[in-house]
């Protein structure tokens, strides 16, 4: 508990350090530059199906201006052999954000093989729970760094010794 309160006050502090608005800000914020690559490496296992692929993925703006990460699958092992994809799973791209005010949403999965459900909505479940982090713990630490600042504002009006970071 007291980790945990030191992680909330500690993104509280920071966002009030930087001059950065509350929701952008924090350990789990992304900071987005366009045009950055991005790869990752999945290893997984689905009962007894083994498998490794990955996603590479570029910083992009959408129409609206707002960030985004857009993904391409490939070099799938399937239980330690190569599997080649077919192109219209090649061609599929992922669409993803942790922007706070662009929403997670499932992407149409009836044109990937059905190899890549699992990896594409894994993925997705990662960066729905991140997103949903982003947008809640920033305003949590600010919350609960208000409460330690005026505590320890009322303890020094007292003469009583407060918290010291």
């Amino acid at each position: 508990m007291i980790r945990l309160t030191v992680l909330l006050i500690t993104l509280g502090v920071s966002t009030g350090i930087f001059g950065q608005e509350a929701p952008r800000t924090g350990l789990l914020s992304r900071r987005y530059h366009e045009g950055e690559k991005l790869t990752y490496r999945m290893k997984g296992v689905n009962e007894s199906w083994r498998y490794v692929i990955q996603a590479t993925g570029i910083v992009k703006k959408d129409v609206a201006g707002k960030y985004i990460e857009e993904y391409a699958w490939s070099n799938l092992t399937s239980n330690g052999a190569p599997f080649n994809l077919p192109p219209g799973s090649l061609e599929f791209r992922q669409i993803l954000s942790l922007d706070p005010d662009q929403r997670p949403s499932i992407p149409n999965l009836a044109v990937v093989h059905p190899m890549l459900i699992g990896p594409i909505t894994d993925m997705l479940t990662f960066y729905a729970d991140l997103w949903l982090a982003t947008r809640t713990i920033p305003s949590i630490a600010h919350r609960r760094s208000n409460k330690l600042t005026n505590m320890s504002q009322r303890h020094a009006e007292r003469d009583v010794p407060g918290w010291c970071l």
